[in-house]
């Protein structure tokens, strides 16, 4: 066991806990951008330097669209067990990602290093795979029952990096081209939530994806939006329509006692 791998692996699924967990929007961020930096140093051997700068600039532009996106810092659902709850879950995955390793290798038989078990051992860090299998529980609840945008978004990056670091875990670390990959995709679904929020904001008030909000306000016709008044009940009949444009004007119409007469080309004017 690696200490300083361990330290990492906290950062992570503590990063991790605040992102799912929080109900305010930028704390959740911060949570999120803490996660995405402290999960590409995790590593035996360490990464590339200019792939892990890569991945570490692009983690923070992620996170800084999100921050202008929330600029008013909307309120988000957050977890409805709140953060014990959820830390308690990501501690339980995180053990058995530890030890699957080790109840595998330990089932290899043969001993040394010629079984497959024995390969999966000596390729990765457990660490690695102890925080990626943590991030993925927390990541299922945002994804499955997740009712405003950022909430969804918060499960897919979390989902994304915890596929990178099971990857590392199971694998060892990735090369450069699979690091700027990553970068990349966790560019791309920052900039999604993003754009995603903004709408839901300007459209709604709020990061909510439902429409039953709009949908009980029911139709409105705003005044000049040119839509058909309808008379109301017990209003009285209706007035008849004006005539055609080549009409002389005349003056109001008189109560009508009897059945008017109609015929092409004959009109009443008052006063003729």
């Amino acid at each position: 066991m690696n200490p300083g791998l361990v330290a990492l692996a906290v950062a992570v699924v503590a990063g991790g806990i605040v992102a799912v967990s929080s109900r305010e929007s930028r704390v959740a961020v911060l949570g999120l951008t803490l996660a995405g930096v402290s999960a590409p140093l995790i590593g035996d051997p360490f990464p590339d330097p200019l792939a892990l700068a890569v991945r570490v600039v692009a983690t923070l532009l992620g996170g800084y669209l999100l921050w202008v996106a929330l600029r008013g810092n909307p309120v988000t659902r957050g977890s409805r067990l709140g953060w014990p709850a959820e830390a308690m879950l990501a501690a339980a995955a995180g053990l058995a990602g530890y030890g699957a390793i080790r109840i595998v290798a330990a089932s290899g038989g043969g001993g040394g290093d010629a079984g497959p078990a024995a390969l999966l051992v000596a390729l990765g860090p457990r660490e690695a795979l102890a925080a990626g299998t943590a991030l993925a529980a927390l990541a299922i609840g945002p994804v499955l029952v997740g009712r405003d945008v950022l909430r969804l978004g918060m499960g897919l990056t979390l989902g994304v990096l915890a596929a990178q670091l099971v990857r590392v875990g199971l694998a060892g670390s990735p090369s450069a081209l699979e690091q700027i990959v990553t970068g990349g995709l966790t560019v791309a679904v920052a900039a999604g939530v993003a754009t995603l929020a903004v709408h839901a904001l300007r459209s709604g008030g709020s990061l909510e994806v439902s429409g039953r909000r709009r949908a009980a306000a029911g139709p409105s016709s705003p005044a000049g939006s040119g839509a058909p008044a309808t008379a109301a009940p017990g209003a009285g009949p209706a007035s008849a329509p004006p005539g055609d444009g080549d009409d002389p004007p005349v003056a109001p119409p008189r109560p009508v006692t009897s059945r008017p007469r109609s015929g092409v080309g004959r009109r009443s004017v008052p006063g003729r």
